[in-house]
């Protein structure tokens, strides 16, 4: 087996700090500084304020639904849908962003709900129809953590969600009822 390694030199931002695939099978790349890059098979195409992206610092770029590719960055979600590009917040109403990291990082669940970590725990978002409802209406559960700041979340392939958290749990396994599959699972 080989490797290919990109660099800067062909065409790649420097500071990468998210990486997902869209519908299609094709790779994003998020960055620090430099909005979202979509590589395809015949080039690539970078996507930042001028383009529509709500701000250039992403921090997730993940596969929404079908049709749907969404990155997140501190202003909420930019989704790319066809040419267009719809944004949201992921901030319940009434909430700020709190805490001191980006409040960006979201894990999409299988029943194609968010999980959203934020310096006030973790919000469940359920799936919407529209990705500017988000924000607009409340959360279907909010997780506290025990105080603790969620600063990652993520899904392992059994469907566990992990999360680290700043505070007496660096590691947590927040688990719920899964309205889906019914699985109860409860924060470790």
């Amino acid at each position: 087996d080989s490797v290919d390694f990109f660099e800067q030199r062909d065409g790649l931002p420097l500071d990468i700090t998210a990486v997902g695939e869209d519908p299609d099978g094709e790779l994003w790349i998020g960055t620090r500084g430099d909005g979202a890059l979509r590589l395809v098979r015949s080039g690539a195409r970078t996507f930042d304020p001028e383009h529509g992206l709500a701000n250039e610092r992403i921090m997730s770029i993940f596969r929404l639904d079908s049709e749907t590719v969404c990155a997140t960055n501190r202003k909420g979600l930019s989704c790319l849908r066809g040419d267009e590009i719809h944004h949201g917040s992921l901030w319940p109403p009434g909430s700020q962003p709190v805490g001191w990291g980006w409040n960006q990082i979201v894990a999409r669940d299988r029943d194609g709900s968010l999980w959203f970590a934020m310096g006030e725990g973790l919000v469940h978002w359920p799936r919407m129809n529209a990705i500017e409802d988000f924000g607009r209406v409340q959360p279907g559960a909010r997780h506290l953590l025990n105080g603790d700041e969620a600063f990652r979340v993520w899904f392992d392939s059994s469907g566990r969600l992990w999360t680290s958290t700043f505070g007496p749990k660096p590691l947590s396994i927040v688990t719920v009822q899964s309205p889906v599959s019914g699985i109860v699972m409860l924060a470790r």
